[in-house]
């Protein structure tokens, strides 16, 4: 086989998308319990874990005009190499301002830490809506039409995985360890995407190269969208589904913490449990949608998810809210 096949460029390429997510799971941990060592205040330990979450509001669509207009893996080498430097940077300022100041129940007593890391989180968040917008496009650049379901079924299990199951435990254990390391170590595994990146070949640009105006597509999309009803109401329930999931998860690392008395490892392993849940429903829902039929199936399980979200702040301790977590990530 040549070692420049499609598949070897298809391996690198989930390999180089999985290492990533892997990353992104260790920050979701990272970020959010560094901000509760700065902080008690609910307010500041939310901005971190917000400033992660704000791009994917304020730029998905710009994201998806530039991709269509760029060479996608010029992009993704681009939005890695920033994310290895901010990983990096957020490493040397937390070890340079050891040992840190005891947190107070109202604001910092680091203002100038914790505003550079919120701006850090900020540059990291971007970075990942350009990248994962960009790497989405690229398969059927890299493998046939008739291979793409598998291919696309192999990357969503890589990045899955990586995401939310063995990136937040790992996060949490790091930064039990060394306050700093997950950032480190962070900034090490956006290095290695970046050299398997490199090895990617492959025609990623626009087929053609045009001088359509930006901001003209973008008013387009956004038209597209006001007129295309079933389209609009469907964003809007995913919308404010997403809205309350990350209120769950910023919220989560106080009330582990305050309430049931978990320190990060337990915490890690709380969204690692909630992420089993969504792993059997990506396995069972295509079942269940064919069982019950696309709109009875979209009804119940937002009722399950709205029951889970009643169970959360009752659940006794860190087992029982991985259970419910679970729960509430199935009908997803």
């Amino acid at each position: 086989m040549s070692a420049y096949s499609p598949s070897s460029h298809l391996s690198r390429f989930i390999l180089a998308s999985g290492v990533a997510n892997l990353a992104d799971g260790i920050a979701l941990v990272a970020w959010a319990w560094l901000a509760s060592l700065l902080s008690r205040d609910p307010i500041f330990v939310a901005l971190m874990p917000m400033m992660l979450r704000l791009p994917w509001f304020l730029f998905a669509l710009p994201a998806g005009i530039v991709t269509d207009r760029m060479d996608r893996r010029r992009l993704i080498l681009a939005m890695d190499v920033v994310r290895t430097v901010s990983f990096g940077a957020a490493a040397l300022i937390v070890w340079a301002s050891m040992p840190l100041s005891a947190p107070l129940e109202s604001g910092t007593a680091m203002p100038m830490l914790f505003g550079t890391l919120l701006v850090l989180a900020l540059v990291v968040g971007t970075a990942e809506v350009f990248r994962d917008n960009a790497a989405q496009t690229m398969l059927p650049a890299i493998v046939a039409h008739e291979q793409l379901e598998r291919a696309n079924g192999r990357l969503w299990s890589v990045e899955l995985v990586g995401n939310a199951l063995l990136g937040p435990a790992l996060g949490a254990f790091l930064i039990t360890s060394v306050i700093w390391l997950p950032f480190a170590l962070n900034s090490v595994v956006f290095v290695f995407a970046v050299i398997l990146m490199v090895g990617v070949k492959g025609q990623f640009s626009p087929d053609r190269a045009d001088s359509r105006s930006w901001w003209a597509e973008l008013q387009q999309g956004l038209v597209f969208l006001r007129n295309a009803t079933l389209l609009r109401l469907l964003a809007i329930l995913t919308g404010v589904w997403n809205l309350l999931h990350q209120m769950v998860v910023i919220a989560l690392v106080l009330h582990v913490q305050e309430n049931l008395g978990l320190e990060a490892w337990g915490y890690g392993l709380v969204l690692a449990g909630a992420a089993v849940g969504g792993i059997v429903g990506g396995f069972v829902g295509d079942r269940v949608v064919k069982w019950m039929g696309p709109g009875t199936a979209a009804q119940w399980m937002t009722l399950a998810s709205a029951l889970a979200f009643i169970a959360i702040p009752f659940s006794p301790n860190g087992i029982v809210l991985a259970l419910v977590l679970a729960a509430f990530e199935l009908p997803g």
